[in-house]
Parts: C-alpha cells; sequence; structure tokens
C-alpha cells in the first residue's frame, strides 16, 4: 500500500488505514513488521489517536537510512511479527546472556514489554564495542534488582 510520511509533535509516524489496523489488532497483535519502500524491516507497533486514527512511528534515523522525508510517499508493507520478542535482539546481547544465567533468568522474567525497552537501548547503539558494553552493564543492573529500562542506563 502508499502512505505518506507525516509528522506531529516532533514524532514521524505514518497513518494507516482502520481495516488494515483492525486485520492485526482483532488477532489480539498490535506489533508489525513494516516494509518501507522494499528496503528495510522495522519492528512497528500499531498505535491510535481519536484525532488521527491508526498509525505507526518512524524514527529520523530510519528516515535518515532510507533518504525520507515529511510528505513523501513511499510504499509499505505490513505484516504479523511472529518473533520471539517482537523486536530485533542483539547479537551481543545473546552472547552476554549464553555466559551469564542468572540475568538471563531475570531478562526471561521481564513483561515482555520491558524485554523490548531492553533490546532497544542495546540494538539503539551503532558500534559492536558500545552494544557489548551497554549489554554487560544492563546484565549487572538486571542482577542488581532494577528492571526498569529508564532506570538501567543510570550508573
Amino acid at each position: 500500500m502508499k502512505a505518506v510520511i507525516d509528522q506531529s509533535d516532533g514524532m514521524y509516524f505514518i497513518a494507516i488505514g482502520t481495516s488494515t489496523a483492525e486485520k492485526f489488532l482483532k488477532k489480539g497483535n498490535k506489533r508489525c513488521i513494516c516494509t518501507l519502500n522494499g528496503k528495510s524491516s522495522l519492528h512497528v507497533a500499531i498505535r491510535s489517536r481519536k484525532e488521527e486514527g491508526y498509525f505507526i512511528y518512524i524514527s529520523k534515523r530510519v528516515l535518515k537510512e532510507l533518504s525520507l522525508k515529511k510528505g513523501m510517499t513511499v510504499q509499505m508493507e505490513l505484516k504479523e511479527d511472529e518473533s520471539q520478542f517482537q523486536f530485533e535482539k542483539a547479537a551481543e546481547w545473546n552472547e552476554v546472556l549464553a555466559t551469564d544465567p542468572i540475568a538471563k533468568d531475570i531478562f526471561d522474567q521481564l513483561t515482555p514489554g520491558n524485554q523490548r525497552s531492553i533490546l532497544y537501548l542495546i540494538t539503539r547503539v551503532k558500534s559492536s564495542e558500545k552494544r557489548i558494553e551497554r549489554s554487560l552493564h544492563i546484565a549487572e543492573q538486571l542482577k542488581r534488582g532494577i528492571h526498569s529500562a529508564a532506570k538501567l542506563m543510570k550508573k
């Protein structure tokens, strides 16, 4: 389907039709894989606001990577996200969990939303070295009893 990139309150988004959104929501799943212009597959969530209907957020980083801007029309495909965490999982985090069974047990007991937030904190850094550093830090914080993504990065 064709869609237009829009912006509101500093956030970029793509509006999606009610029938498309409800196809996913009726199954009890608001998480999808979004492909833009056949190039990038993103883990996204279907959101809604009364005045704006249904939409998905697109980060500035993704827009830059795909050379997209507000007002541009894109070819968008949505499909159900059937991955374990419904989010990208960094190889560095996998390695840390493989060597730290206590942190893995704690991570496995967190809510899916909290797990996704942690994965986001790790995958948003670009260098592998920084992802390793962040993964180790988060594993230590989890073992200290800090489970909130908002507090994990505080020293």
